[in-house]
């Protein structure tokens, strides 16, 4: 599958795209669902290129607030690991995945607040992403969104007893939070 892409991807980017996305869901045993789904976080500062070669592509972005990130990229063995650095590190994601969205047309991208979606307004997020994939409201995604997204798992707020110094996180987080703002980004913060 490599093989090819990479040797079709100068010639004609868009069909080598399309041929790899099939290949991929192909060799997963997916061969008749109108959609397919990536979640690697990672891809949506890669949205714009992404795009290129698969240009009907809809993108969702799920945006989590800054303090509860870094406190999860701080425990990770590959991340960041004190307050500064792991704001620095939300930071930089969310401007990049901004400038990657904002070169692909808009009704294709839907941003959603993680703590929105699942635990303040489950419904609006739910109903959003419906309408964003143009798709029935079906009892076994009603069952799935219900099982495998319950509100208790995303603990809001956790980051002020997850990290060691919550003061050296929020002071941290309240300087990017400005910053992004005053780029036009949407942070999600709710008081």
């Amino acid at each position: 599958m490599l093989r090819r892409f990479g040797s079709g991807i100068r010639e004609n980017p868009r069909k080598a795209g399309r041929d790899f996305i099939s290949d991929l869901m192909t060799a997963q045993g997916v061969t008749t669902e109108r959609y397919w789904i990536d979640t690697s976080p990672p891809n949506v500062v890669h949205a714009d290129r992404i795009d290129r070669i698969v240009p009907d592509a809809l993108f969702v972005h799920m945006v989590r607030d800054g303090r509860d990130t870094a406190a999860s990229v701080i425990n990770e063995t590959w991340g960041p690991n004190d307050p500064e650095s792991a704001i620095t590190w939300w930071e930089e994601r969310m401007q990049r995945a901004h400038r990657a969205l904002s070169r692909i047309p808009q009704d294709r991208v839907l941003t959603l607040s993680l703590e929105d979606l699942v635990v303040r307004d489950r419904e609006s997020g739910y109903r959003a992403i419906l309408e964003f994939f143009d798709l029935p409201d079906r009892p076994r995604m009603r069952r799935f969104f219900a099982e495998k997204m319950p509100a208790d798992r995303v603990r809001i707020g956790s980051w002020a007893s997850r990290v060691a110094d919550p003061g050296r996180l929020e002071s941290a987080y309240a300087s990017a939070r400005d910053r992004l703002i005053k780029e036009g980004i949407d942070v999600f913060e709710r008081s």
